[in-house]
């Protein structure tokens, strides 16, 4: 994407704001001069990458507060914003007070003028990679010392006296207690914290001693993702497989399928992860850690075992691993009458330490031993001489790391709303709290409760992403302002001859802001793909399964043709291929990859792992009748 193409799609996104909240013709049209002007002199990055999306979030701090609160810089004046005022003043009386009545049109715009690019695929500069990695290393360095031995062979030295299972509780332990004193809390915030600590460990050594990782429908299996060490031909190579797996988890039971594989290979040492960086936006990054492979591999098992445990335990009502549609449900509702507030955390995965987990589940001992033992304790950090041993559970990445934080965030929020609401039982206080990894909802009235007892237990609240007070709230993907989804349409890329793929990008980006109503700005997008390309994509209707359509009206009719061989219409349409290139693995590897993965006998099924990936655009003829079925 040019600044061109940017400027094209906020013009054209500007009349639709005028046609939507009718507003009179060329109201907007200073507004796009001034940004014009901006980006003409300091770049698109700046302004829609940087400057914008800092606005939305001074926008949604106003929303929560109900008053009128801009950041200083450019846009903004005196603690107001200058830009789209019309919009604004139908938001915010003259005064900066937010209004009763408050426009839902343009509160849906103003998000969407400010997000519309701000996850556009774009190298962040190399400064926000390199803050982004002295941030994980200090957070790493702020984390308490655990009183396992994680990382070492025997997790159980020693156990403490005096404590149930031998581990201090999350209220017990010194170092939760002297931070919790260290906050500045009054005398009742702080026994109140203390109680609550005390009634999430209760709650949790009743919950978790069932989990367990039981051999018996233990199923590894390897991921699609990067990992640390570098292999032939297959993952199930297996370079390296340390004594702590191999005593919890048998190299001859689940890294290989004969003796001899096993005699010639044997155990050895475990090799540290590699912490990597994944395009997120242009302020930065994202970090996450690739693991070694046979790690990895036991992760992704202990991840299907969590999931099965749930399934019989109280926590499933406010958990459900495949899908945040629940989570989305309640945002609309908690927006509507505020009776649920957001809670989002800052580094969620990264600040989670093995203090803390091994607190929550201290009731289960063979379960802390299944996860010290598939866990990786050491990490290579760019520009560091040397592997840095983790105090963190384990850093994004990790297999395992979603579905252990987000049970620790549930017993968590179950623990406080025990402690807040008297006389109900554990399983209405697990349908009255919804977690998705560090998304979490919560009552309003806990909101406060809950988020000191994040603070004592070493993670930290994002606050410009949290929302109790106001109508709005966001959680899962979804922004919701009294009941009505305002969640903005995100631009990836504008489409590009070197990546044949972005025209899918392209097309689902345009359909959403049909979806909108920003027809203008969806036809802006839309015209980036060449024509000879995009009158072969066919006209769809909204909710179709259609892989590759565009959800208008009036498209140029496609070419058609009559297959004799089966009596059929067909049209000719655009398609978007995906050529797969894998390894050769030996023989072995390739029968023992077989066994693991069961693939059903009706399914084209190869063997290796995906070498690349190269998306390239096909025409091809499909029955009419199946088109319109879709």
């Amino acid at each position: 994407m040019n600044a061109n193409q940017a400027l094209n799609l906020f013009e054209a996104l500007f009349k639709d704001f005028e046609e939507v909240i009718d507003l009179v013709p060329g109201t907007l049209k200073c507004d796009f001069e001034k940004i014009t002007r901006f980006v003409n002199s300091r770049g698109y990055e700046s302004v829609f990458l940087i400057r914008f999306p800092q606005l939305c979030k001074d926008f949604e701090k106003s929303l929560e507060t109900g008053l009128e609160e801009a950041s200083v810089g450019e846009f903004a004046r005196k603690g107001k914003f200058t830009i789209l005022r019309p919009l604004f003043d139908r938001v915010f009386t003259s005064e900066g007070y937010l209004r009763l009545n408050s426009c839902i049109e343009s509160i849906r715009a103003i998000r969407q003028a400010f997000k519309l690019l701000k996850k556009v695929r774009v190298d962040c500069p190399v400064s926000a990679k390199m803050e982004k990695i002295h941030e994980f290393v200090e957070i790493e360095a702020g984390l308490p010392i655990p009183n396992l031995c994680w990382g070492s062979d025997d997790l159980y030295p020693h156990r403490l006296l005096g404590f149930p299972y031998g581990v201090p509780g999350i209220a017990e332990d010194l170092k939760v207690v002297l931070r919790v004193h260290d906050q500045g809390w009054s005398d009742r915030e702080f026994s109140e914290t203390i109680a609550d600590l005390r009634r999430i460990q209760y709650s949790a050594d009743k919950t978790f001693g069932t989990f367990r990782v039981s051999r018996k429908d233990f199923k590894p299996k390897h991921g699609p993702g990067a990992v640390a060490e570098k292999f032939r031909n297959s993952k199930f190579e297996f370079p390296s497989w340390p004594p702590r797996l191999d005593e919890r988890f048998p190299f001859l039971e689940w890294g290989c399928f004969n003796q001899l594989a096993h005699e010639l290979k044997g155990c050895n040492g475990q090799a540290p992860a590699k912490l990597i960086d994944v395009p997120k936006d242009y302020s930065g990054p994202r970090l996450i850690a690739s693991e070694p492979i046979s790690s990895q591999y036991i992760q992704q098992g202990i991840m299907r075992a969590i999931r099965k445990c749930l399934r019989t335990s109280p926590l499933r009502h406010c958990y459900s691993p495949n899908s945040q549609e629940p989570s989305r449900s309640l945002v609309i509702r908690a927006s509507e009458d505020r009776s649920l507030s957001t809670i989002d955390l800052s580094s969620a995965s990264d600040r989670l330490s093995c203090l803390v987990v091994e607190s929550i589940f201290r009731c289960n001992p063979d379960f802390l031993m299944d996860l010290n033992a598939a866990r990786t304790h050491e990490i290579i950090v760019p520009g560091r001489p040397f592997e840095l041993e983790m105090r963190k559970f384990a850093a994004q990445g990790a297999a395992f790391t979603f579905p252990i934080q987000t049970l620790v965030y549930a017993i968590i929020s179950v623990g406080v709303v025990l402690n807040t609401f008297d006389g109900i039982g554990f399983n209405q206080a697990c349908r009255m709290v919804r977690v998705y990894g560090d998304d979490i909802i919560v009552p309003t009235v806990c909101h406060k409760r809950v988020c000191r007892v994040l603070q004592a237990l070493f993670l930290k609240v994002n606050d410009a992403k949290s929302f109790y007070l106001g109508f709005f709230r966001e959680s899962c993907g979804m922004d919701a302002y009294k009941g009505h989804d305002v969640t903005p349409a995100s631009v990836l890329s504008t489409f590009s001859t070197r990546d044949p793929s972005t025209v899918m990008s392209v097309v689902e980006c345009s359909n959403n802001l049909y979806r909108k109503g920003y027809w203008n700005c969806s036809t802006i997008l839309l015209q980036t793909i060449p024509k000879r390309m995009l009158d072969r994509i066919p006209a769809v209707r909204d909710g179709s399964n259609v892989p590759l359509g565009i959800v208008c009206s009036g498209k140029k009719p496609l070419k058609t043709r009559t297959n004799a061989n089966w009596q059929c219409t067909e049209v000719q349409v655009l398609t978007v291929e995906s050529k797969l290139t894998y390894s050769r693995p030996e023989g072995t590897h390739r029968l023992f990859q077989w066994f693991v993965e069961e693939p059903p006998a009706d399914r084209k099924w190869s063997a290796g792992v995906v070498r690349s990936v190269k998306a390239r655009c096909r025409l091809r003829w499909v029955s009419s009748h199946r088109l319109e079925a879709l």
